[in-house]
């Protein structure tokens, strides 16, 4: 397989296409991967009973490490509705890799900006 890339599956019944995001796995587009890897689904999981979910600071992680454009506009939104979290983002980000936190902290003056 190659860097950045990930085996899919669709859900019969939607359609929708899913990616398999494989712990210790780099994610990001082949020229430019992530300074670290996925970790451990725990790690990142907000749950609630039986059903588990990533939480919001897993997912800037790993939409910060994906590096697509889609990606990055997706996390300027959720900074835009999340205010009150961007502390607890940020510890999450900079426990993962200080890199992750400073582009976190630039799209924040990006969100700012914007708004």
């Amino acid at each position: 397989m190659n860097p950045g890339s990930w085996p899919k599956l669709e859900h019969r019944e939607t359609g929708i296409r899913v990616d398999l995001m494989p712990e210790g796995r780099y994610p990001g587009i082949p020229s430019r991967l992530a300074p670290v890897p996925i970790g451990h689904p725990l790690r990142s999981v907000a749950g609630h009973d039986k059903l588990d979910f990533i939480s919001l600071a897993g997912l800037f992680e790993l939409k910060l490490g994906a590096k697509r454009a889609k990606d990055i506009a997706d996390l300027v939104e959720l900074i835009k509705v999340n205010q009150s979290k961007l502390n607890i983002i940020r510890v999450h980000l900079q426990s993962a890799s200080p890199a992750y936190a400073a582009e976190f902290d630039a799209l924040i003056v990006q969100a700012n900006e914007e708004t």
